[in-house]
């Protein structure tokens, strides 16, 4: 199975959206699947996804709307793909149609407070139930090490959420501390 993930960071739009995706990535990889990365240009995204996005997009990460043209692009990227999931607040329902130009991939499209047509599946943790939406805290993105399944002596690790625009990059420069570092505990 192959997965392509749609999503973009940065300090001027927050690292919300990457970091949950980055946490589905994780559990998908370790499954056996393939998981590429298609993002707006930004340095910081490998310290979040740990990888280098396959397809980087040209201009700098946005919350505005999503060209058409752009969903052209990661169809095309996708042509082979079983699914794209996308989390971005300006993949509207003209996008979402895009991603269907040059790939029959299934999309999966990540909801917070939106609700939006054109995905075959929705996964929005914080709504109210509805068809093809996965809802309720059983969907919320966690990445394993922060589960609740996991005993306190299993632990190891830090949860960094500042959460919203970080402006001066204050996530990824914490993220880099932490790796360059000595081990924390």
């Amino acid at each position: 199975m192959k997965v392509v993930i749609r999503a973009d960071g940065g300090g001027s739009v927050g690292w919300g959206h990457l970091s949950r995706c980055a946490a589905l990535a994780e559990v998908l990889s370790e499954a056996g699947v393939e998981v590429d990365w298609a993002c707006r240009a930004e340095p910081s995204v490998q310290t979040l996804t740990g990888t280098t996005p396959a397809l980087t997009l040209s201009g700098p990460p946005t919350l505005g709307a999503l060209p058409a043209s752009e969903a052209q692009v990661v169809s095309a990227f996708a042509a082979d793909a079983d699914w794209i999931i996308v989390d971005h607040y300006g993949a509207d329902t003209a996008y979402l149609k895009g991603l269907r130009s040059q790939s029959s991939a299934r999309v999966l499209l990540f909801e917070d407070h939106q609700v939006r047509s054109g995905a075959d599946l929705r996964l929005a943790p914080t709504q109210e139930s509805s068809p093809d939406t996965l809802t309720g805290a059983g969907f919320q993105v966690v990445r394993p090490c922060f589960s609740r399944t996991r005993t306190q002596t299993e632990r190891r690790g830090w949860l960094l959420a500042l959460g919203g625009a970080d402006p001066r990059d204050d996530t990824a420069a914490c993220v880099t501390e932490l790796q360059s570092g000595p081990p924390l505990t």
